[in-house]
């Protein structure tokens, strides 16, 4: 049954790559919730490189997503127009 190996396994995405910290991010967060501290994560400054890949799947994602919203409005279409409305959404 579940040995080392399988434990590591669990933290990993589908693509196999490594998201123990992401866990770890997680797990530490609800021990400051459940002792009454409410953090606060601040993401400042340039992404690192390794991420531009990723930085580049989401703005083709978001331009893909400008295109429906358009073509939506332009056919009338008001549920579409919500859905592709909420996937531009940005934080910050």
């Amino acid at each position: 049954s579940g040995g080392p190996n399988n434990a590591a396994a669990m933290l990993t995405n589908a693509d196999g790559e490594t998201t123990s910290h992401i866990q770890g991010l997680f797990n530490r967060t609800i021990r400051f919730l459940t002792e009454g501290i409410r953090p606060v994560y601040v993401f400042d400054g340039k992404p690192p490189s390794f991420k531009s890949g990723e930085l580049l799947k989401r703005r083709e994602k978001r331009e893909k997503a400008e295109l429906a919203l358009k073509s939506a409005k332009e056919e009338g279409n008001v549920e579409e127009e919500e859905k592709q409305s909420k996937r531009l959404v940005r934080a910050g």
